[in-house]
């Protein structure tokens, strides 16, 4: 059973965050200042790890360490059952609880019954063996635009939602894992939540060859497509990157110097055009037209509008 189902015009909008930011920001609102936590929050960096594989991080310091010093974990189990039971303890001690669910399982998605994608959902509200839920993602995707939505759903449902991580390739696993920022520990378990917790947590940072932020990211990735077509998986995370910067920006516009507002908006315009063009680039690659010199022209207009940024402020 679905109610209540909010359209993009009416309820706040994910502002262009990944799908983790944007449920992990209506998860931190009811009690603190969300948009400032996660504003502060976002960089640009990545490490190289031993296969090559380019693992992003987009939060420093981590989000799943909360202001009030407790911490965000998850925790998994493999039958709907206890699953449920643990999803209504967190909802009763805290009102309210992270998930994590398959995009393709969920009724409101675009991408309903195809490509296989961890995705967190909100839950903070429990009645009559349904559920309520909220989804604050918002993006134009392959089958359309995914708008936010907001109502109740039934027990099995939910179970379903969240029992698609058979499906997940490793970019999903390593995205899930560095969706704080820096990389915890996921459980391999048919249902997975984010359970709140009093202290800290141990880190379990990836290792890599190399670390990189900033500008030193986006000239390793103009050197990297001279060499090589673009992977796909280095789209969903530049996608994530550019849609966290501009998020920054506009929160950091909302603060700082009038004077300083044609830069930013310089470097919303070109962060804006960069998913674009890179999506564009792999689509002509796979019609054997490589545009590497689009993909040049895009980074090299972020990376222009970021100095032009930081000599607006220093």
């Amino acid at each position: 059973m679905l109610t209540d189902q909010v359209g993009a015009q009416s309820r706040s909008r994910g502002d262009g965050l990944s799908c983790y930011t944007a449920n992990l920001r209506a998860y931190l609102a009811p009690e603190w200042d969300a948009d400032t936590i996660i504003a502060r929050s976002v960089r640009i960096a990545l490490a190289i790890d031993s296969n090559d594989h380019l693992v992003f991080s987009h939060h420093e310091p981590s989000l799943d360490l909360l202001p009030d010093r407790t911490a965000l974990a998850y925790v998994g189990c493999d039958d709907d059952t206890l699953a449920l039971q643990e999803l209504g303890a967190e909802v009763a001690a805290h009102g309210r609880v992270l998930v994590v669910v398959d995009h393709a399982r969920l009724p409101w998605s675009v991408g309903r019954g195809s490509g296989s994608a961890p995705h967190w959902l909100l839950v903070d509200g429990v009645a009559d063996r349904e559920w309520h839920v909220i989804d604050d993602f918002t993006a134009l995707l392959g089958g359309g635009e995914q708008r936010p939505f907001a109502g109740w759903i039934a027990d099995d449902v939910l179970c379903d939602a969240m029992g698609g991580s058979s499906g997940w390739e490793l970019t999903h696993h390593i995205r899930s894992a560095m969706a704080f920022g820096k990389s915890v520990d996921v459980p391999s378990r048919h249902h997975l939540l984010l359970r709140r917790h009093g202290g800290s947590r141990p880190c379990a940072e990836r290792t890599g060859r190399c670390f990189l932020e900033g500008d030193a990211v986006l000239e390793y990735l103009a050197e990297r497509y001279l060499e090589r077509e673009i992977e796909d998986y280095v789209l969903d995370d530049l996608w994530a990157v550019a849609g966290h910067r501009r998020f920054a920006l506009r929160w950091w516009a909302q603060q700082g110097d009038p004077m300083n507002r044609a830069a930013v908006r310089h470097a919303l315009f070109a962060w804006g055009k960069l998913p674009q063009a890179l999506r564009f680039a792999v689509e002509s690659a796979a019609r054997g037209k490589p545009r590497r010199g689009l993909v040049q022209t895009a980074l090299g207009d972020v990376r222009t509008a970021e100095r032009q940024l930081r000599l607006a402020i220093s």
